[in-house]
């Protein structure tokens, strides 16, 4: 990673990329679990495109490129959908407790490969900063 990356402010490196797809969480309800993704597509691209596409009906807080790059398309207050019906121990709504953070890897149907560092490092100060 180079010295320039690694003393910009993580609020210097998040980008505004709203998506339309998120609802309010339920009063008094605890953001308590923080799920994290690898998106499974092709390029960083495309998913940021599903992400952002009303007609996909799913979304998460934050996107991580493999450049390091940080993405947020839904406000923490709200409801991002990207945990789908999910449950944890006695949690039955997920996403109403959650963030959820999407970091780009095509996965193992379109060839996975490691995460590069540098995006490592971009998840670990996103995680630290929540």
């Amino acid at each position: 990673m180079g010295d320039d990356f690694d003393k910009t402010r993580l609020s210097e490196r998040i980008i505004s990329r709203p998506s339309p797809n998120f609802g309010d969480r339920p009063d008094g309800c605890p953001i308590d679990i923080l799920v994290l993704h690898y998106t499974g597509m092709q390029t960083g691209s495309a998913a940021l495109e599903r992400l952002g596409d009303p007609q996909s009906s799913v979304s998460s807080h934050y996107l991580s490129e493999e450049d390091g790059q940080i993405f947020q398309l839904v406000d923490e207050d709200k409801r991002a959908w990207h945990a789908g019906v999910g449950i944890w121990q006695d949690c039955r709504d997920i996403n109403s407790h959650s963030i959820g953070i999407e970091i780009v890897n095509p996965g193992h149907e379109f060839g996975y490969r490691p995460f590069p560092a540098i995006q490592i490092q971009s998840v670990i100060d996103l995680n630290s900063d929540l």
